[in-house]
């Protein structure tokens, strides 16, 4: 019974972000978990190594990037110089343990904004 009111409110979140003026795309990535403290631990451990790695790395543009982690998936938001720069950001977020996925809402910048 609880996990049906939690899709219901996760519906209502997404018909509501397509009501805001400008909208084109929604992506849906909502989670529905039973998290502790120990995985939201994790979690911002695995997001602090991620902006680490990727604000050295000299061929990444950084500052282009929001970075989030939940239940181990991450998820990178921005927009990459190419694809080489974004393969390397996958690639820093796959070699930190712990992590399940990488999800990547990353456009590349001469794809421009649609």
């Amino acid at each position: 019974m609880l996990s049906k009111k939690y899709e219901q409110l996760g519906a209502e979140a997404v018909r509501l972000t397509w009501k805001v003026p400008g909208v084109k795309k929604v992506y849906n990535e909502i989670q529905i978990a039973n998290s502790g403290v120990w995985d939201l631990t994790r979690d911002s451990w695995i997001t602090a190594q991620l902006k680490t790695k990727v604000t050295f790395d000299k061929e990444i543009f950084a500052i282009n990037y929001a970075i989030e982690t939940v239940n181990g998936t991450v998820y990178l938001i921005g927009i990459a110089q190419n694809m080489a720069e974004l393969n390397r950001v996958k690639g820093h977020a796959r070699a930190i343990s712990y992590v399940r996925k990488v999800v990547s809402h990353v456009r590349l910048k001469n794809e421009g904004l649609q």
